[in-house]
């Protein structure tokens, strides 16, 4: 090695542009779900304030949410997704949740982004927060419930997460049932750019 070459490069001995794919190199949305290996499970937290909680969760009381996701596609194709969190702020009492939305492994007469067979537990109370920690107090009122929901009905956030599983469990289904509904596009393009959903980046 020279020490008189001042191209970093030939220090290095690689380029910053190794293993960078472009234009055409670049992977689909739907070719990072067919490479994406059943089981698939991961878990992703947000946390939300002000207008954006209305517009994420559908609700004008709430100014705050934190809100875990638990993801996956079973190895014999059935989706699971477990939500778990907080609402608080605003006027309405605080509120802390679960909710688990499922579709069963194939064969299935459901389609994707139609209802999800869903399990619902919420209690009522109050928020306290200390830095990043919360603590709930609970009081005695809430309630639990199992039904069908349908997908108008979802949070964004939830949606979103089931398209990515649908995605991984039937690539070319989820594809179709999106396109059909007029959703491909929102959400084609919101996963093209996340380097962190399916097993493989772009």
């Amino acid at each position: 090695m020279d020490p008189d070459d001042r191209n970093p490069d030939s220090w290095r001995r690689t380029s910053l542009r190794d293993g960078l794919r472009c234009g055409s190199e670049v992977r689909t949305v739907v070719e990072r779900a067919h490479a994406t290996r059943l089981p698939y499970q991961y878990e992703y937290e947000t946390v939300s304030s002000g207008p954006r909680v209305a517009d994420e969760f559908g609700t004008r009381e709430y100014t705050n949410a934190r809100v875990r996701f638990n993801c996956g596609v079973e190895g014999n194709g059935r989706v699971k997704l477990l939500t778990q969190g907080h609402f608080w702020g605003g006027p309405d009492r605080h509120q802390r949740f679960k909710a688990q939305y499922r579709r069963a492994p194939p064969p299935t007469e459901t389609v994707p982004f139609d209802g999800y067979e869903t399990w619902v537990n919420y209690r009522y109370g109050v928020v306290e927060r200390d830095g990043d920690s919360i603590e709930f107090v609970p009081s005695e009122d809430g309630g639990e419930e199992v039904r069908p929901i349908e997908w108008a009905e979802m949070f964004a956030p939830v949606q979103r997460r089931l398209v990515e599983l649908e995605l991984v469990r039937n690539p070319p289904l989820a594809r179709y049932v999106l396109e059909d509904i007029g959703e491909w596009e929102a959400f084609a393009s919101a996963l093209r750019y996340d380097v962190d959903a399916f097993d493989v980046g772009p």
